[in-house]
């Protein structure tokens, strides 16, 4: 999967009137952080990556035909109530034929 800050200085600082300018970040595999994908075997041996309370997120799966129907997201146990929210926002595309 690969990750990106959406309020991150090189996205806001953007002009988001300009389709194209997004799109160009957007495209830019150097703006994203990539989680690396551990086929389900064992969910004790799951795969994790950190997310920072109080930011927005976007996710992708890259290219390729991942199939699956669900995934499952878990708090740390160090998460607190009093933590500030986040935004992950993960895209779905379901491929007809």
């Amino acid at each position: 999967m690969l990750i990106t800050q959406l309020d991150s200085p090189s996205y806001t600082g953007l002009n988001h009137s300009n389709p194209l300018e997004v799109k160009q970040y957007k495209d830019n595999s150097s703006n994203y952080g990539e989680v690396p994908f551990k086929a389900k075997k064992d969910p004790g041996n799951s795969w994790t990556f950190p997310i920072v309370t109080g930011h927005n997120y976007s996710g992708h799966w890259g290219f390729g035909n991942l199939d699956f129907t669900s995934m499952t997201l878990q708090l740390s146990p160090k998460w607190q109530p009093t933590d500030r929210d986040v935004i992950l926002a993960l895209n779905f595309t379901s491929k007809r034929e």
